[in-house]
């Protein structure tokens, strides 16, 4: 027969591939917005010099903008090195999980799990919240760039 904590212990596995899954997907946005942000201050001035050789760099819109570029890159690596999944794995069930009958098994696993994933949508999230914050970098930076780029016309 069976029992709500045999169903629950099932999913187990499903939410950590899903809390996994949501991390993947928030690194990988965080490493995309920091190649654009880096792309964007390498193209940029490099179109504009190949345009009009009397482009200059000497520009506080432009130094604005290589110090945005700088602090998305900074703010990527370190939004993407803080904080660390946490998992259920064999090595930590100790030899007091294994003196455990089935029941209480499930129920310690399921706590723990539980506390774990607490743990993960919150990292997942503060990640989330550094991509997001990259983003307005980003939009920054490009409003610079171009405000450079007018102002090399004018």
């Amino acid at each position: 027969m069976t029992t709500s904590l045999d169903l629950s212990y099932d999913l187990i596995p499903g939410a950590y591939a899903l809390v996994v899954q949501r991390l993947d997907a928030v690194q990988n946005r965080i490493h995309s917005l920091m190649v654009f942000s880096g792309s964007f201050l390498l193209t940029g001035p490099a179109l504009a010099a190949v345009a009009d050789q009397a482009v200059t760099f000497q520009s506080y819109w432009f130094y604005a903008a290589v110090a945005l570029a700088v602090l998305n890159v900074v703010s990527g690596l370190i939004v993407t090195s803080v904080g660390s999944l946490h998992i259920l794995r064999p090595p930590d069930v100790d030899s007091e999980w294994l003196k455990l009958d089935v029941g209480e098994f499930k129920q310690t696993s399921l706590w723990w799990s539980n506390k774990n994933l607490e743990h993960n949508v919150k990292l997942v999230n503060r990640k989330g919240h550094g991509s997001i914050a990259m983003t307005g970098i980003l939009i920054l930076e490009l409003v610079l760039l171009i405000a450079w780029g007018v102002s090399q016309v004018t």
